[in-house]
């Protein structure tokens, strides 16, 4: 038995839901970009998280609009640029492992 059949998000929810995870990637790299910052890491690894965390805050803001304006390909545009970031923080994480290991 399913208990959540019954609930459906409202609509403007279940629209913002794509975009929100261009700013949850900005979060975990803003997260990783500050462990970086407290242990001294080395200052490329550090710019290099900074223009990640900020392009998806553009990302988020370019796409959060669009979500509510575009009615068709919408997850086409927004499928490309959301696996180009996965991608990008996948190999990311792998990088900075041990800057997350040493703050733990």
């Amino acid at each position: 038995m399913n208990f959540w059949e019954t609930i459906k998000p409202p609509e403007w929810f279940a629209r913002l839901m794509d975009p929100a995870e261009f700013l949850f990637f900005a979060l975990f790299f803003g997260w990783l970009w500050q462990i970086s910052r407290s242990q001294n890491a080395e200052t490329k690894n550090q710019a290099y998280l900074r223009y990640w965390m900020i392009a998806m805050l553009v990302l988020f803001a370019i796409f959060t609009p669009l979500a509510y304006i575009m009615t068709k390909g919408f997850l086409t545009i927004f499928g490309v640029f959301y696996l180009i970031c996965l991608t990008a923080a996948f190999l990311i994480t792998i990088q900075s492992r041990r800057l997350v290991e040493q703050s733990v």
